[in-house]
């Protein structure tokens, strides 16, 4: 019964997206680094210290980087890389993001980029420059311009901000592309549309 409940020697102590000191060595991690990282397994928000496989997401601090700015940074890029994985992302690909300026869109611009995809991005123009910097191609300022009636389509739309909808945004898609939200949408409608839109070869 201890054995269930007291962690196995093996394991290494970590702090994990609250960031912290790290305190025993983790392969390319030495003693004393500063880390930071995620886990979304179970609930442990309030607790000062977790412990986490020493094989899971942690990376040390870049410097200038407070604890504070590290622990931040972690939640979009989680799930702009669970958007990301959902799809068979190919070099080239046109890549719409719908709040590129949030925590989820920007660090999706720029996972996109790494991918070399043809990003554009949705954002007010006082932010183009940084958005362009992440490595979008292009902008739309939805403050001027409804992006759901563009005449340009796109292999993927992220809506990262869940603001808009697969039906509002079904005319700007390939045929067979793909439109992924952040929310579950007006009456969890992309729980069912999940199930139903692969039944159409063509799309809906």
């Amino acid at each position: 019964m201890y054995r269930f409940f007291a962690p196995r020697k093996k394991s290494r102590e970590l702090i994990c997206r609250d960031s912290g000191e790290h305190r025993k060595r983790c392969y390319t991690i030495q003693e004393g680094d500063r880390v930071f990282g995620f886990n979304d397994n179970g609930l442990s928000s309030h607790a000062e210290y977790i412990v986490i496989s020493e094989k899971a997401a942690a990376a040390i601090i870049p410097d200038k980087i407070s604890f504070e700015e590290a622990a931040a940074s972690c939640e979009g890029a989680h799930y702009a890389v669970n958007f990301i994985n959902k799809v068979n992302l190919t070099k080239g690909d046109k890549v719409l993001v719908n709040g590129a300026t949030g925590a989820i869109g920007s660090a999706a611009v720029q996972l996109l980029k790494y991918y070399e995809a043809d990003i554009t991005a949705v954002c007010p123009t006082g932010h183009a420059e940084k958005v362009r910097a992440l490595g979008a191609a292009r902008l739309i300022d939805y403050l001027k311009e409804d992006f759901t009636k563009s005449s340009s389509r796109y292999k993927y739309v992220l809506d990262t901000v869940g603001k808009s909808s697969f039906f509002k945004c079904r005319n700007i898609l390939e045929s067979g592309g793909i439109y992924i939200s952040s929310e579950l949408g007006y009456m969890y409608q992309n729980l069912y549309l999940a199930l139903i839109t692969p039944l159409f070869k063509n799309g809906m």
